[in-house]
């Protein structure tokens, strides 16, 4: 039952001499050549396929607005329904508002309270736009920019930190939630199990970050349940669930690790 979608990040495409013509053409082939539209697993929002564009007016993305409105434009006649990836507090940015209106729906990154999605919402709305919440589990700078672990460090609270985050989301109004992210370990915000007996980092800088005493799977079950709020298959309730009231995993089997040795086909791997 999953689906999936294209989302670009052009954090780097700034640096390009021709940022459209890159990412038009990239486009373009995966249409073309990978057919990738043609897979009926690709996710569409009111018949359209999802395309997100995330970093325009984000800090250090030194990209002109009309570099930006060229890009959106063109995609806009794609038939696609166009989410666009901003900063937090993206509304106080209004020279940027004309092209924020260029995508369907709009994702602020890392808003940080309940009244800041709520005003982003009523904006949107007056635009004829959907608000599509960002909610991430905790955070650290800590291994990807070599800093001390109490660095840049937004603790997990056991997921109560999720949580707030994705009721927050329901709260809003909002019809859908974006998690991010599934795997990113280097930022700390990965919802995917963690190991629970990390190594010891071997520098003056980094740390790990484990379950903190959750079993593996206790972000991603969150997620199912707060998609079952999302879903009105679960009375709407603020409290955070206790782990008898999530549904336990049914998509894993028995828990199992696995330590390559040199033979590896010994190991029944290829």
């Amino acid at each position: 039952g999953r689906v999936w979608a294209i989302e670009y990040d052009v954090s780097s495409l700034d640096t390009d001499p021709d940022p459209f013509t890159v990412i038009k053409n990239d486009w373009q082939w995966l249409v073309n050549e990978a057919e990738i539209l043609d897979d009926p697993r690709y996710l569409h929002e009111n018949g359209k396929p999802v395309l997100f564009i995330w970093g325009f007016s984000v800090n250090g993305r030194d990209f002109t607005l009309a570099q930006a409105n060229e890009i959106v434009d063109w995609f806009g006649t794609q038939n696609l329904h166009l989410i666009g990836g901003v900063p937090s507090k993206w509304e106080n940015m209004t020279d940027w508002h004309g092209h924020y209106q260029r995508y369907d729906q709009l994702l602020g990154w890392m808003s940080k309270s309940q009244s800041e999605l709520n005003s982003e919402r009523q904006l949107l709305e007056s635009w004829g736009m959907k608000l599509l919440p960002h909610a991430w589990p905790g955070f650290s700078w800590s291994n990807l920019k070599k800093q001390p672990g109490d660095q840049q460090y937004t603790a997990r609270r056991r997921g109560s930190f999720y949580w707030e985050r994705l009721w927050e989301s329901i709260n809003s109004g909002a019809d859908q939630i974006f998690l991010g992210m599934f795997d990113e370990y280097d930022e700390g915000t990965a919802i995917m199990p963690m190991s629970d007996n990390p190594p010891q980092p071997h520098t003056a800088w980094g740390q790990y970050i484990d379950n903190a005493g959750r079993e593996p799977f206790w972000w991603l079950r969150l997620s199912g349940y707060a998609n079952e709020l999302l879903d009105g298959a679960r009375p709407i309730d603020s409290n955070e669930p206790s782990e008898s009231q999530v549904h336990d995993r049914i998509y894993a089997g028995p828990d199992a690790t696995l330590f390559p040795g040199s033979n590896l086909a010994g190991d029944r791997l290829s």
